[in-house]
């Protein structure tokens, strides 16, 4: 009984390892491109965690602002963002649970901002192809 036991626990131990191990490798890169028209007010933008605040950033046209980060062991990693463009508001979750894994390249996360809304770069599992998909909206 002793022998089953010492090797269920090194079981569970090897596995935990192996899950921590994967689990901490997962590297994500968050990318957020301006395409708004040229000539009309930058783009501002303030992401954030539960535990990191990036900040704002003012962008221009075709300027990217990008981020990594490692998800969590619990895979619950959020963050989200506020955009302010010619009186103009959103926000948004960027990167979370249901997000995550849609996208089909390397945890490579691709946002354009445009005056009708946000897109993000996806993966069209069917056709085997990359498509904009509208994720939100501006508001007011």
């Amino acid at each position: 009984m002793s022998t089953n036991s010492s090797i269920s626990l090194m079981n569970i131990l090897t596995i935990f390892l192996l899950l921590t191990t994967c689990m901490s490798k997962k590297h994500i890169k968050i990318d957020i491109t301006d395409r708004l028209p040229s000539g009309n007010p930058s783009l501002r933008l303030h992401c954030k965690s539960k535990d990191d605040d990036l900040g704002f950033h003012t962008l221009g046209l075709n300027q990217v602002y990008e981020w990594r980060f490692n998800m969590n062991f619990w895979l619950t990693t959020l963050y989200w963002c506020n955009f302010w463009w010619d009186g103009k508001y959103a926000q948004f979750n960027v990167f979370d649970d249901k997000i995550w894994g849609t996208v089909g390249e390397k945890n490579v996360y691709s946002y354009v901002v445009r005056p009708d809304g946000f897109y993000l770069r996806i993966c069209d599992f069917d056709t085997h192809t990359f498509v904009w998909k509208h994720v939100n909206n501006w508001g007011n």
